[in-house]
């Protein structure tokens, strides 16, 4: 009986020595299997973590990159608003300046036309003594000393009155001159003028261009 108990026993012992080796092996497939799993997740969790680095680094690279051309920006909207500016006010000092020198030119036409005028008078007024002067000569021929006398005073008067009259029609003819240079001058500077309004619309425009520009 004892024997039998013995073998029974050892029966019993092998075959839980059996189970037991397998449920080693299994564990250690198992642990194997979890190892493996452990360090692909290891490898994974690295390739993240590098290809976060570089996607931090190339973000930090594009806000650098977007800082500077922020700022680059900022430069030329500055540095291109000074510019119209200065521009614009150039072109205020040449309009005001050609404001001036042709309220200066009007001035100086409405001058001579008023002594024009005055010439105009003075030779109606002078041809009229000459017609009097005329009609007293005409008078005077009843006496011969009076008609000498006379006719030496009117030649006197004679004299005079042409060199007044040539100095009257050159006078006129100078101021006949002097006003058309005023009034191709006058032309001139419209046309300058002109040209200057059209250079400050389209620089206006090419303003109202840039700045729809930046504001996009």
């Amino acid at each position: 009986v004892n024997i039998e108990n013995v073998v029974y026993l050892k029966s019993q012992l092998a075959g839980q020595l059996e189970d037991a080796r397998r449920r080693l092996e299994d564990e250690d497939r198992r642990r194997s299997i979890l190892e493996a799993s452990l360090h692909q997740v290891e490898i994974d969790l690295e390739s993240v973590r590098v290809q976060l680095e570089e996607e931090s680094e190339a973000r930090l690279d594009l806000e650098r990159q977007l800082v500077k051309a922020n700022g680059e920006i900022g430069h030329w909207r500055a540095k291109f608003e000074a510019e119209a500016a200065a521009r614009a006010e150039e072109i205020e000092e040449i309009r005001r300046k050609y404001s001036i020198r042709i309220q200066e030119q009007e001035e100086q036409i409405e001058t001579l036309i008023a002594k024009c005028s005055s010439i105009e008078k003075q030779k109606s007024r002078l041809q009229s003594e000459v017609e009097v002067l005329i009609i007293d000569l005409e008078k005077a021929n009843g006496t011969a000393r009076e008609l000498q006398k006379r006719t030496e005073q009117l030649e006197r008067v004679n004299i005079e009155i042409k060199s007044r009259l040539e100095e009257t029609v050159q006078l006129y003819e100078q101021t006949q001159r002097d006003l058309r240079n005023k009034q191709v001058e006058i032309q001139r500077i419209s046309h300058e003028l002109d040209k200057t309004r059209e250079q400050k619309d389209a620089l206006g425009r090419e303003n109202k261009k840039m700045g729809g520009k930046f504001s996009r």
